[in-house]
């Protein structure tokens, strides 16, 4: 997860001026097949200070003698890492290059034609629209993890959760999402969004609890995990998380993290998500003015809620893990653009859309704006002035896809 190495002055970082480039690996736990190989790190957050992100891309392919780190088995599936990377960096306005850590893990013609195909494209993307169309923000708070228990305790149930498998969860809610900082947020750079999701605000400053509350306008939709607010400069407050979320709590000192979905709300969700394993403290919800989306699993106590406010709306988890389906459903709600609903890794940006498959299947994808569609993995043109499209793939695939690129592209 982006926090794998635990840097936690990233904010420090992105704010020097003798450092123009910031580089590391991705995710390493969901670089498999299906999983969506996102950077571990935050380009979003690092162009407001005017500075660039280069992915290392050392996904193992078939030729690597690593048996822990390898997750392919064939030339077909290496060329699929291969372009998912390639996906990730064009469609986020990032750099990247290829790492051969043994000598010999791109020595194979067919690899060898795949990367210099890419690198065409990627020298033509320099002058494509590459600016974000994201419509969706995650905050992160990158010490707050320290009011936590030890991950690895036995007591905290919310970290990796939270900090692995949620950031999954986004990458397959069908609408791309740029990535901020809490810093970024209090000091009034991150532009308009339709949702703001904070994925560990568990403390806030006064200052940044002020650029919080102005976000409350306009119908945005703003999301909470677990305990928002809770920890103040004066002690814990369920007072304060009430304050800042438009929600009333009731602490207790332990209970489990599942909660089972609404299947009326959410047919295509899983019936239940979050870690079936007692935490303490957890945090119930006020059901005054608000609807229930899911409830603590085997009970009738509310566990994720969404309160419609005067002028905004408030969406609380008390667990982590929330489920694309339900994800996708709230950003329609709030007015943003869902390119696809299958539950697979999407990135896109103006000029540029990336699929990489979760499943087998047909992929119906709805463009935020008309576009001429060039596949770039074949090179064929798909159609002009296209606002959807349907592809059938295979699972692990990734299909990469131009808007209005150069008549002489391919």
């Amino acid at each position: 997860w982006p926090q794998e190495g635990d840097h936690r002055a990233a904010a420090l970082a992105h704010r020097l001026k003798s450092v123009d480039i910031f580089s590391s690996p991705h995710a390493y736990l969901r670089r498999q097949l299906g999983g969506d190989g996102l950077f571990r790190n935050y380009p979003a957050s690092l162009a407001l200070h005017g500075k660039l992100f280069v992915d290392e891309a050392d996904d193992r392919t078939h030729l690597a003698n690593d048996p822990d780190f390898t997750h392919v088995a064939t030339l077909e599936e290496s060329l699929q890492v291969i372009r998912r990377e390639f996906g990730n960096a064009v469609t986020r306005g990032a750099g990247l290059w290829y790492m051969d850590q043994q000598g010999q893990w791109f020595q194979d013609p067919g690899i060898m034609a795949e990367i210099a195909k890419l690198k065409r494209w990627g020298d033509l993307s320099m002058d494509m629209p590459r600016e974000s169309v994201a419509e969706v923000a995650v905050i992160s708070s990158l010490s707050d993890e320290f009011y936590l228990a030890g991950r690895d305790s036995g007591k905290n149930h919310v970290t990796y959760p939270l900090y692995d498998r949620q950031i999954g969860e986004f990458c397959r809610a069908g609408a791309p999402f740029d990535w901020y900082l809490v810093e970024d947020l209090g000091e009034g750079l991150v532009p308009p969004h339709k949702v703001y999701i904070f994925l560990d605000a568990f403390h806030l400053t006064p200052g940044q609890r002020a650029a919080v509350d102005r976000l409350k306008g306009g119908g945005a939709t703003l999301v909470w995990f677990y305990a928002p607010g809770h920890i103040t400069a004066e002690g814990l407050s369920l007072d304060a998380m009430a304050a800042l979320t438009g929600i009333t709590f009731e602490r207790r000192e332990t209970g489990t993290l599942r909660v089972d979905l609404s299947p009326e709300l959410f047919p295509r969700a899983p019936s239940a998500y979050g870690p079936d394993k007692q935490q303490s403290p957890v945090f119930l919800p006020s059901m005054e003015g608000a609807e229930v989306w899911g409830r603590f699993a085997g009970s009738d106590t509310p566990a994720l809620v969404a309160k419609t406010r005067e002028s905004w709306r408030s969406v609380y988890s008390a667990s982590p893990e929330l489920p694309a389906a339900v994800l996708r459903g709230l950003y329609r709600q709030a007015g943003v653009h869902v390119y696809c609903d299958t539950d697979d890794n999407l990135s896109a940006n103006a000029g540029w859309v990336m699929l990489h498959t979760a499943a087998a299947g047909e992929k119906t994808l709805r463009l935020s704006r008309p576009a001429r569609v060039v596949d770039v993995v074949s090179g064929n043109t798909l159609g002009e002035n296209l606002s959807e499209f349907t592809v059938t793939l295979p699972m692990g695939a990734t299909a990469i896809f131009a808007l209005d690129p150069p008549r002489d592209a391919g």
